[in-house]
């Protein structure tokens, strides 16, 4: 076994694992995926090697699932896991990888990229027995990564032992081969040059009658009764764009639903747009307010690397933390206020500003941070 090998696990890979396996392949490790379904095939160049359960998308039910990772377990013993870092959710996939792997690893570090535990207040909307395979995630690792508040971890009851391991807060930061260049030129090609409106863009997924959570929709209905045109990329495409609500929306005119992109070419069309979003509202009846409070996602970085400045709501504490202190967004109290925030605003200065402060937000610069951390783990 050697340091050198580096398995990084998750169920389905987002763009997150690989802009982290393209950085730490960089320095010299040999970056292998654990996954259950395909990485897709923009993905697979960052890695050495790819051990996939599933060789298709056809989804399973949850015990289908587990029956199929013991069927692959018959190859099992060919891998050689190094170091594994394994990222939820789903946090039964990084339970299974700990338990197969068990001693042969180096080390085992847990990346739980949304805390579960911090979701609902309730066990009718959070599977009971997700938080028991969380547990044992966080009691089983030998270190962990996360990307909310330094602090996040003093939330977890003791019995999950978070505090008791190394730990390490490494956010998701801009992958620096994606960043759109800021010049003169960047500024010719927004939409809004050419029609004199805003132009806002959400990425990633939306949440539609998904209760306890509260609609995206009711949020892009704020966003355009301000005459503020909203472009969404959603990752759940398929399910939206037949959906009578949304088509509803689009004919507001003010309203965009555009097909995920998953290559590099998102940035590129990104900063034809004037802002990012990352607007969440939440019942507190429902979910914990520590939820809110830690949240933090990829699409920030995702956003920065294509220029864009961000607009969050306060709820978000944290996220508006990071705009704040790094000038590399502003937030409101109600999406009502992003019109009138977004005029009292001059543009091209606080992008300007943007593109210096974001050299410093980036894997090249932040990625020594993670390997000694990942060195020290035993």
């Amino acid at each position: 076994m050697s340091m050198d090998e580096i398995i990084i696990a998750r169920y389905a890979l987002s763009p997150l694992e690989v802009k982290l396996a393209k950085a730490l392949k960089k320095k010299g490790y040999r970056i292998n995926s654990f996954t259950f379904y395909p990485p897709k095939d923009e993905q697979k160049k960052n890695f050495n090697n790819m051990y996939i359960i599933r060789k298709d998308n056809k989804k399973l039910s949850h015990v289908a699932e587990i029956l199929s990772f013991f069927k692959f377990f018959l190859t099992f013993k060919r891998i050689k896991p190094g170091v594994i870092i394994a990222v939820s959710e789903p946090n039964w996939f990084v339970t299974l990888i700990f338990l197969l792997f068990g001693q042969r690893a180096i080390s085992k570090i847990y990346f739980p990229y949304d805390i579960s535990y911090f979701r609902y207040r309730d066990d009718i909307h959070h599977d009971r027995e997700d938080r028991i395979y969380e547990k044992y995630n966080f009691r089983h690792c030998n270190g962990i990564i996360h990307k909310g508040p330094e602090n996040e971890l003093k939330y977890l009851p003791k019995n999950f032992q978070a505090q008791n391991k190394p730990s390490i807060q490494f956010l998701p930061y801009c992958d620096d081969d994606l960043i759109i260049k800021i010049d003169d030129s960047y500024f010719q090609r927004k939409l809004s040059k050419k029609d004199g409106k805003i132009h806002l863009v959400y990425v990633g997924g939306v949440y539609h009658n998904e209760p306890p959570r509260l609609s995206s929709i009711d949020v892009f209905r704020v966003i355009t009764q301000q005459k503020i045109h909203l472009h969404v990329y959603p990752l759940n495409y398929e399910l939206l764009y037949n959906d009578s609500e949304y088509k509803e929306l689009q004919k507001t005119g003010y309203f965009q639903l555009h097909k995920p992109i998953f290559d590099s070419n998102l940035q590129k069309e990104l900063s034809t747009y004037d802002w990012g979003i990352f607007i969440f509202l939440h019942d507190f009846d429902k979910l914990k307010r520590v939820w809110a409070d830690t949240t933090y996602g990829h699409k920030i970085g995702t956003y920065l690397e294509a220029g864009l400045p961000v607009i969050a709501n306060s709820e978000l504490c944290f996220v508006s933390k990071i705009l704040k202190e790094m000038r590399f967004g502003v937030s409101v109290n109600d999406p009502i206020e992003i019109k009138d925030c977004i005029k009292s605003i001059d543009y091209i200065k606080f992008v300007y500003d943007l593109e210096e402060k974001r050299r410093i937000y980036t894997l090249d610069i932040n990625i020594g941070r993670l390997i000694k951390f990942i060195n020290n783990i035993k």
